[in-house]
Parts: C-alpha cells; sequence; structure tokens
C-alpha cells in the first residue's frame, strides 16, 4: 500500500475507562496532548445517545413484559430510567475504548 508503515515501525496505545466526555471524544475541543493534524485519521465505530440505544434494544421485550403484568406496580414505563433508579447494582453504562496506532519515531518525538 503506497504510504504505509510497517508493521515493526508502528506503535500502539490504548485507554480504557468508565469516565468519559463526549465533547473530547468527538474532538469539539483539543486537550494539549491532542496532536490536531492527525484527528482526520480518526476512526469512531459507535457514537449513539445511550438513551435511545436502551429505547432501541429494550423496548419489544418491555412492551411485552408490561403487557403480562396483572398488577400496575410492575408495569415498568421507561427501562433505562428503571435501571438507573433501581436497587441492583449494575455495571457503569458507558464505557470508553481508545486505540491508537502510530508511526513508531513520531509517537516518542519531543
Amino acid at each position: 500500500m503506497k504510504g504505509s508503515i510497517p508493521i515493526e515501525k508502528r506503535t500502539i496505545s490504548g485507554h480504557i475507562s468508565k469516565k468519559h466526555s463526549l465533547p473530547h471524544n468527538n474532538r469539539e475541543f483539543l486537550c494539549e496532548n491532542v496532536d490536531p493534524t492527525g484527528t482526520k485519521d480518526n476512526i469512531t465505530l459507535i457514537n449513539d445517545d445511550i438513551v435511545r440505544v436502551y429505547h432501541k434494544l429494550f423496548d419489544n421485550a418491555l412492551s411485552e413484559h408490561d403487557a403480562r403484568q396483572k398488577r400496575k406496580d410492575r408495569v415498568i414505563k421507561d427501562y433505562h430510567e428503571h435501571i438507573r433508579h433501581g436497587r441492583q447494582e449494575l455495571p457503569d453504562e458507558v464505557e470508553d475504548t481508545i486505540a491508537g496506532v502510530f508511526e513508531a519515531e513520531k509517537a516518542y518525538a519531543e
């Protein structure tokens, strides 16, 4: 491939976090550790509103669940809100995973 860098001359960095900043991830602002010339190459795999995702994934099952309920206090109007304010301890609903592949010489240059 024209202009490609051999694999032995690349470096990879990664970051996984429960903390996130959507404006930072979308590069609506740049921190001092971000090279603005490289952001054109960023690839976003998934960037969707968590509430919309919950509705997309669970609304059909929730409708079926609610239709079977005899008692009104067992009907769940909004599954996302039900989970957020429920009594069970659940994992965080959002996780950032960031991976970078860089030309080794440039990545460690000062």
